[in-house]
């Protein structure tokens, strides 16, 4: 096992080391961190009066933005809305827009471009975390954590990238992007690479380093994932190190397909049989009514590619699209239940910080891009049954991501804005809710300094938010993402997108204008130029696109 994973470093030497070099025979994927030599100090938290928390990162797959129950969804997700109204709910927090980029940025505190070895920007093909870039599990572990991980990974599925070489002492995680629900398989034909340049490899699970079959019957991914992380909660418990925890659960739902149990799905038959615009207007209402938005917000105005609900003929199966992808969260909600339950039956709940969010905004794949891409169709298949491979399509994903503009894969605010809920009973002093700006990348300086750490890798670019979890202020921060094509800034207020690799530039204040509707480029071009070159300038700094050695 590499040295930088076997050891135990004081704080201020976090990573200090992470520029040793291996040994000149080294094996071939021992991880060297070449670097990241230089830190950055961050304020640690007092732990005079307490010990330090435990740490559950839930993440989820594909959540809109107003999905979650307390947002007017119509979806049952009671104990995630308990945790946000009993702690601290971000209503303008941000991901990196996609599953892997949010991911590789989550676990490095850097932006994703800059981390992922990835292929041509133009490849659908996924890519792993460059070796040689440090992870807040290892960060963690460094502070004396147990490290757990239980589901989705998606940086890499060569061996030598599995999350055991990457920090997390145990692991059990479906390492590709997507599956199926209940067995391994997203394609017809898939242990042929030729046969899908959008997903190539068949999906597989590991489990403590090592391949793990699923079970031929019985195994459903959701009840998986939260299962084994109940297990690894009950067995540090019982282990009794010492050590507090630090437990990445990151479910597949309500990722694409759709599938569910048929008890879950049975339970929102007939509820959205009014259609998408109406829901939407529901969502927005139930949004406003909750101070969750801003009185005069605004819907983002509704695609021309979406058809009005009173013209489609089939109501009845994209009624059940819906339905099938409530049922998804709502069986998540139930499991995320179960896992607190096994931490308060282990006395372990009062000092566990708990976070949850989305990876990215809600995905507008339609049913016919499903069948193309994906490539099995069974007919006469039931949506949402083990035999049915699809997808709810860019109709549902505008209600999702209520009220917001555009869907995953893009910077507008609906491919990269999430809800993000901080709860922690013995520590959290600040509850409600806040509408401070925070960054995915921010969890990997937040997480080091309540673990006690007082430096981070220089190049993180994070923002510490520890503070606001006692009440007090953080540092406002000019906010930077790249996407593809895409280039965003956020200022205060102030949001400018270009969806050209910045031929063109939009300008937004979102202040009174979430729904990114009106732009005001043409009013304010020097803003418009200050902070195009603001990004450019960020760009630099973090560094051109990761290219492979």
């Amino acid at each position: 096992m590499n040295l930088l994973k076997s050891a135990l470093f004081s704080a201020s030497a976090l990573y200090a080391l992470a520029s040793l070099q291996g040994p000149a025979n080294a094996s071939p994927g021992r991880i060297q961190r070449v670097d990241s030599a230089e830190t950055r100090p961050i304020s640690p938290v007092d732990l005079k009066t307490r010990a330090r928390p435990n740490i559950l990162l839930v993440l989820a797959d594909d959540m809109g933005y107003s999905d979650l129950g307390m947002f007017g969804s119509g979806i049952r997700t009671p104990n995630l809305d308990s945790l946000a109204r009993r702690g601290l709910l971000f209503t303008q927090f941000y991901n990196e827009a996609k599953c892997t980029e949010s991911r590789a940025a989550l676990l490095s505190g850097r932006p994703s471009r800059a981390v992922l070895a990835r292929a041509p920007l133009d490849s659908n093909v996924d890519s792993p975390l460059a070796p040689e870039i440090p992870t807040l599990a290892e960060a963690l572990q460094a502070q004396g954590y147990d490290t757990y991980i239980s589901g989705k990974w998606h940086l890499g599925e060569r061996p030598d990238q599995w999350p055991d070489k990457r920090g997390f002492a145990h692991s059990f995680s479906l390492v590709t992007g997507a599956s199926s629900y209940f067995e391994m398989r997203m394609r017809e034909a898939q242990d042929d690479p030729a046969q899908s340049s959008f997903w190539p490899s068949k999906p597989f699970m590991i489990k403590d380093g090592a391949r793990w079959p699923i079970p031929q019957s019985g195994f459903f991914m959701t009840d998986a994932i939260a299962d084994t992380a109940r297990e690894m909660i009950s067995e540090h418990s019982r282990l009794d190190s010492g050590k507090p925890f630090f437990l990445y659960l990151a479910f597949t739902a309500p990722h694409f397909p759709l599938h569910a149990p048929a008890e879950d799905i049975a339970r929102y038959k007939g509820k959205f049989d009014s259609g998408w615009s109406t829901w939407r207007d529901r969502r927005l209402t139930a949004m406003k009514t909750a101070k969750l938005l801003p009185p005069g917000t605004k819907l983002a105005s509704m695609p021309a590619s979406i058809p009005g609900w009173e013209t489609i003929q089939d109501k009845g199966e994209w009624a059940r699209r819906m339905e099938v992808f409530a049922a998804q969260l709502d069986r998540l909600d139930k499991n995320l239940g179960k896992v607190i339950s096994e931490l308060k039956a282990t006395g372990q709940y009062d000092n566990t910080l708990i976070l949850f969010l989305s990876d990215n905004g809600a995905a507008s794949m339609s049913p016919e891009a499903m069948a193309r891409d994906f490539g099995y169709v069974i007919p006469g298949a039931q949506i949402g049954s083990r035999e049915s491979n699809t997808a709810y399509g860019e109709p549902w994903a505008a209600v999702s991501n209520t009220p917001l503009r555009s869907y995953k894969q893009s910077l507008y605010e609906g491919g990269m804005r999430t809800p993000m809920i901080a709860f922690w009973p013995e520590g959290l002093k600040r509850r409600g809710t806040t509408s401070v700006p925070g960054q995915i990348n921010d969890l990997f300086p937040t997480l080091v300094s309540l673990a006690g750490g007082d430096s981070v890798p220089a190049a993180t670019n994070g923002v510490n938010l520890a503070p606001l979890f006692s009440g007090r202020q953080v540092p406002s921060a000019e906010r930077f993402w790249a996407y593809r094509a895409y280039r965003a800034v956020r200022l205060g207020q102030w949001k400018a997108v270009s969806p050209d690799n910045g031929k063109t530039w939009q300008l937004f204040n979102l202040a009174n204008d979430a729904g990114e509707n009106m732009d005001l480029a043409g009013s304010h071009p020097d803003r418009v130029r200050s902070m195009a070159s603001d990004w450019m300038a960020w760009s630099l700094a973090a560094g051109k696109p990761y290219e492979k050695k």
